[in-house]
């Protein structure tokens, strides 16, 4: 839920530059909020910070707890190469070295890595560029997350998300429900949770793990030399895979 002084940073941009958005006064927030005609818990809010507590890159964060995001970041092609980060929901926070480029985008200098978490929603993410690595962190809802020519790690939360990376050695997994993860060129290493996922390696010598006890829909290692860890006896859908290695489900 979003209190007063989530509204007020909600908006009013961070750091050291100019914006021709202004604070609202916290005392008109806080009458919004208690006459409801602003929601406690907001729609589509993505946050924009220039350091990421995992490593030094931006961090990208979407929320609020039911918003819906399509969030499109991209490295610019030049010596700098800014990010440029958009949602057509708008953007909220922008932190220290990024700027507004308008209500609903953000550069940001470059930094090194990004990372991104999602919240609550259906939200859905798309990254290009190249020659960073990308970590994002999924919440709850069926997201789609769109990886780029470098490496991923994806982190799916609960819902039945989606997950395709690009050409890079990504590292995706799942959390519940019915997810589909790709791989994409590229040495990959995917891992389904509890559900009945889809796991397509693409081409390169990719690393499938599906053992958790329940039957998968799908478990494609595509071209290269790959290897599986499968659930003897329940895994039925396997193919591609140079090596096959089984294992009893748990209790059994």
């Amino acid at each position: 839920m979003l209190g007063p002084d989530d509204m007020l940073r909600a908006f009013r941009p961070a750091g050291r530059h100019s914006s021709p958005w202004r604070p609202l006064p916290r005392a008109l927030v806080v009458a919004l909020l208690v006459l409801g005609l602003v929601p406690a818990t907001a729609h589509g809010l993505t946050y924009v910070h220039s350091f990421s507590p995992d490593f030094g890159g931006i961090g990208l964060g979407v929320g609020g707890d039911d918003g819906m995001n399509r969030v499109a970041l991209n490295r610019e092609a030049t010596p700098d190469g800014d990010y440029v980060v958009a949602d057509s929901a708008g953007i909220s926070i922008v932190g220290e070295d990024c700027t507004f480029q308008g209500p609903d985008e953000a550069r940001c200098i470059n930094h090194g890595n990004v990372g991104i978490g999602l919240h609550g929603g259906d939200d859905r993410i798309s990254i290009e560029g190249s020659s960073f690595l990308a970590r994002v962190r999924g919440g709850s809802g069926d997201d789609t997350v769109f990886g780029h020519a470098g490496r991923d790690q994806v982190q799916l939360d609960s819902g039945s998300d989606r997950a395709k990376g690009g050409a890079g050695d990504d590292k995706m997994s799942g959390n519940g429900g019915r997810d589909s993860l790709s791989g994409g060129p590229g040495d990959d290493e995917l891992t389904g949770a509890s559900g009945r996922d889809r796991l397509l390696g693409n081409a390169g010598s990719d690393e499938l793990n599906s053992h958790d006890g329940i039957r998968d829909r799908m478990i494609n290692c595509g071209r290269g030399r790959d290897i599986a860890f499968v659930d003897r006896g329940i895994d039925v859908r396997i193919v591609h895979c140079e090596r096959v290695m089984f294992a009893s489900p748990a209790g059994v």
